[in-house]
C-alpha cells in the first residue's frame, strides 16, 4: 500500500521525515493542494494540519475525501468534518504552535503507519548535548546556508532552515550537499553567510573536496554529526538539535518567536 501525506509548513515536514526515514514503506509527501492523478488509486491518504484550518490542506482533502484517509489534527474544520461524518481522525493536543508540535505529529503518523505495516517501536532519540547546541547557536549568528551530506537526511536541513525563518525571523537556505558542487560553490560568500553541514557520514569524499576548493574563502565550516544507527534516528536527532538551538538563540536575542505576523497578514489576503 502507498501512503500519501498532505500537509503544509510545520505539519508538512512530517511526511518528508517519514518518507526518507522509512525507506521500506511506500510514502509520498505533498505540500500542495494539487494531487497527481496517479496517486488516487491504491493510496491511503494521511492529512496533517495542526490547526485543522490550513487552506491548502483543506483544498487537497476535499479532492480525496471519498478515498481511504486518516486525519491528524487538533481541531478546526478537519476535526469537525471527521466527527460529523464518523471518519478516521487521530486527535492531537491543542495549545502548541504547529512547528513546536512536530514530535507529537510525527509519532501520531508513525503509529498510523504501524497499523498497516510492521514497524518497530518509535525510536528513542539521543538528546543533543549543551556543547553541540551552543555550537549550532554560533553557526546561526550569520545567515546560514545549510547542507545535508546526503539526500537521505535532507529533511533535517530543511527543518533547520524553516526554524531559522520562523523562530529567528531571518532568511536561511538549504540544499543537499552534492548539488552544492555543481553550481552554488561559485557563489561562495563568507561575509554574509555561515556554512553548516549536517553529516550522516556519507559523501565524505565530496565534502573534503569542497573544503579544499573553498579553503581560501571559507575559514570555518560548522559541521554537525547526526547521531543514530538508522537514517530515521539521524533525521530526528538533527531536527531536535536545530529546534533547541533556534529556540535558545531566540530567547538569548529576545526575539518573539511564537508570533508570525507576516504569515497571518499573507493569509488574510488569500
Amino acid at each position: 500500500m502507498r501512503f500519501v501525506f498532505i500537509g503544509m509548513g510545520g505539519s508538512g515536514i512530517v511526511g518528508d521525515v517519514l518518507k526518507q526515514g522509512l525507506k521500506d514503506v511506500d510514502i509520498e509527501s505533498l505540500h500542495s493542494s494539487n494531487i497527481p492523478k496517479r496517486l488516487f488509486k491504491g493510496s491511503h491518504f494521511i492529512i496533517i494540519s495542526y490547526s485543522g484550518n490550513t487552506m491548502e490542506t483543506i483544498q487537497a482533502f476535499k479532492k480525496i475525501k471519498r478515498l481511504p484517509y486518516t486525519i491528524i489534527t487538533s481541531g478546526g474544520y478537519l476535526m469537525d468534518y471527521a466527527i460529523d461524518t464518523r471518519n478516521r481522525v487521530e486527535p492531537i493536543p491543542k495549545g502548541y504552535v504547529p512547528r513546536d508540535a512536530f514530535s507529537i505529529m510525527v509519532k501520531a503518523a508513525y503509529n498510523i503507519l504501524s497499523e498497516f505495516v510492521p514497524l518497530p517501536e518509535f525510536p528513542k532519540i539521543e538528546k543533543p548535548n549543551k556543547t553541540e547546541i551552543e555550537k549550532m547557536m554560533v553557526a546561526l549568528e550569520k545567515t546560514p546556508i545549510i547542507y545535508s551530506s546526503s539526500e537521505d537526511v535532507y529533511p533535517a536541513a530543511y527543518r533547520l532552515k524553516t526554524q531559522v525563518n520562523e523562530n529567528l525571523k531571518r532568511h536561511a537556505f538549504s540544499n543537499k550537499f552534492t548539488e552544492l558542487c555543481h553550481n552554488e560553490i561559485e557563489a561562495t560568500d563568507v561575509k554574509h553567510y555561515s556554512y553548516i553541514i549536517l553529516s550522516d557520514d556519507k559523501n565524505n569524499k565530496y565534502i573534503n573536496a569542497w573544503k579544499r576548493a573553498t579553503r581560501n574563502k571559507i575559514k570555518q565550516v560548522h559541521e554537525f554529526k547526526l547521531i543514530g544507527d538508522t537514517i530515521f534516528k539521524k533525521i530526528l536527532y538533527g531536527i531536535r538539535l536545530g529546534d533547541e538551538a533556534t529556540i535558545r538563540l531566540a530567547e538569548k536575542t529576545k526575539i518573539e518567536r511564537i508570533k508570525t505576523p507576516m504569515i497571518k497578514r499573507y493569509k488574510g489576503y488569500l
